[in-house]
């Protein structure tokens, strides 16, 4: 089968990466071809090039420059035969709409967020016209129904872990000792693009509110993005330095994962974060926003603490909560652990995506 997957690669983020690991997944037995619009910079993080034939369009905000990659990218493909076509964000997903009419191919979009696009009318209209759309969360298809989609075109599939990939490669002490953490320090986490959606602002807050009274806290945000500057210059009123590591992947991942002992999700709003799902995997005692995507994973004291959207002292009162309380921290953390290995290995959702393709084309 011949599978063509368009994406938006300028960023580094789990839609993107979860997108590429769908390509490595299906390109073991199907041939399949990767268009990059923006940029290729998830691309190159995932370590894809070499592996899968990838056709990239860079372009900054210019309209010009988007139309002229789009014709372009149409102009080549147009005559590119393809069995199915798998798409996410909205410039692919309108390319795959038009390119279907020409060959035929069966198409499917990955819907990672709850969110109104750019132009909605335009979006609205363009995923009607795609056979198959897939939604990351319940609270996803929710939003798809709400906004005119039908529901039988509507199929959900979880976000995954790759559970065959996530042990770290040094033992976690010494990962602690590399960021500088003494024996009795207590590590906050958070992994994510630092975007408006993510919200780490407020736990920057949280971490500032608890210092008075946990003088062995220490904060780590893990990421990169258009609000590195600010997050920086939030996280300078702290007493004690937040540790900013920059982007990772993969085994340095890993590792920094392993050395957090409370993970905090603070979303405004999400689909399904892939790292909320990896430290539930990861058996981290988890606060989270109770926010649309989140809620999917998480249930109020049953494998995590949940917190109000933008509450930050409702985030430093959840965190405090579970450093006072080792006990409830394991127990959470544990559910944690067994609802990721039953709801969201890759495996079993892959094989599910292969199940819808296999549909439309048939």
């Amino acid at each position: 089968m011949k599978i063509l997957m368009i994406m938006y690669a300028r960023s580094v983020g789990g839609a993107e990466l979860e997108f590429l690991e769908l390509a490595e997944w299906l390109s073991k037995t199907h041939t399949v071809k990767i268009i990059a619009f923006g940029g290729d910079a998830a691309v190159k993080h995932a370590g894809v090039y070499g592996n899968i034939p990838c056709e990239v369009y860079s372009f900054g905000n210019s309209k010009f420059q988007i139309a002229k990659c789009f014709a372009t990218a149409l102009t080549r493909n147009i005559g590119e035969p393809a069995d199915a076509i798998i798409t996410t964000a909205f410039l692919p997903n309108v390319l795959s709409s038009i390119l279907s009419r020409f060959n035929g191919a069966g198409t499917i979009s990955l819907q990672t967020v709850s969110k109104t696009m750019r132009f909605p009318a335009i979006d609205r209209m363009t995923l009607r016209s795609l056979d198959a759309l897939i939604a990351g969360s319940n609270d996803i298809r929710q939003y798809l129904l709400n906004h005119g989609q039908r529901d039988e075109n509507i199929h959900v599939v979880n976000n995954w872990v790759d559970l065959l990939n996530r042990s770290p490669s040094r033992a976690i002490e010494e990962t602690r000792q590399l960021l500088g953490l003494a024996d009795d320090d207590v590590l906050i986490g958070c992994m994510g693009r630092f975007h408006h959606q993510k919200g780490q602002e407020f736990l920057i807050a949280a971490y500032l509110q608890l210092e008075q009274t946990h003088p062995n806290l220490r904060l780590m945000l893990v990421g990169g993005g258009e609000k590195e500057k600010e997050f920086k210059e939030l996280a300078s009123k702290a007493q004690r330095e937040v540790i900013f590591p920059g982007l990772v992947k993969g085994e340095e991942y890993n590792n920094l994962f392993s050395a957090i002992d409370v993970y905090v999700q603070p979303s405004r709003f999400e689909g399904l974060p892939r790292t909320l799902v990896d430290a539930m995997y990861l058996k981290k005692p988890i606060v989270a926003s109770a926010v649309n995507g989140n809620l999917d994973a998480i249930s109020d004291n049953v494998n995590g603490l949940t917190v109000p959207a933008e509450d930050s002292e409702a985030i430093a009162r959840a965190i405090s909560e579970l450093i006072s309380n080792p006990s409830l921290a394991s127990a959470l953390s544990e559910r944690a652990h067994n609802d990721a290995v039953e709801q969201f290995g890759m495996e079993v959702q892959m094989k599910k995506i292969e199940k819808i393709i296999d549909t439309i084309i048939a």
